[in-house]
């Protein structure tokens, strides 16, 4: 309670308070050294009893999904590659480096399932971000008919579904 305490009280340089997201990545990693500690032997369980996530009172870090009508918006007003990227985004629930790593060889028609294993940032191509973010997305028709019209445009002259203009990595 004390640490929590202390935390609320500090400060950025710009003289805010820190972010709830702030003081929860703190949090995690006092927890990971208590935890360490235990498997050491040189703490107990106890000291875990108050480990709970901060609160985040103003809703600061809160997502703010789209509507239907502003996903309708933007997929009518895009064209091309780009709305095709945008339907994977909106309909698979996959996340965006996953989407921007996204290979033919892991789009699979006839079983209507897409093939989460490669995710791409601005660091390069790595795995997904967890064990369990390896795993087979739904294809619902709407992707279906738009990874279509993409391999279509594309000829497959990448091995990525959405490449830039060298065919490389997007």
């Amino acid at each position: 309670n004390l640490w929590k305490l202390e935390i609320e009280g500090k400060r950025t340089p710009q003289k805010k308070p820190l972010s709830t997201r702030r003081k929860n990545m703190s949090l995690d990693v006092l927890c990971q050294i208590l935890r360490l500690a235990k498997r050491r032997g040189l703490a107990n369980d106890k000291l875990l009893i108050d480990a709970r996530p901060f609160k985040n009172e103003e809703n600061e870090d809160e997502v703010n999904l789209f509507t239907e009508d502003e996903v309708e918006s933007l997929l009518k007003a895009s064209e091309g590659w780009e709305r095709s990227l945008l339907s994977v985004c909106f309909f698979t629930g996959m996340r965006r480096g996953e989407v921007l790593g996204l290979r033919w060889s892991g789009v699979f028609f006839d079983r209507d399932r897409i093939l989460v294993r490669r995710s791409l940032t601005r660091h390069g191509e790595s795995s997904p971000k967890s064990k369990t973010s390896f795993r087979y997305v739904q294809m619902l028709p709407r992707v279906r008919e738009e990874l279509l019209k993409q391999r279509d445009r594309s000829k497959l002259r990448s091995e990525f579904v959405f490449p830039n203009r060298a065919w490389k990595a997007l």
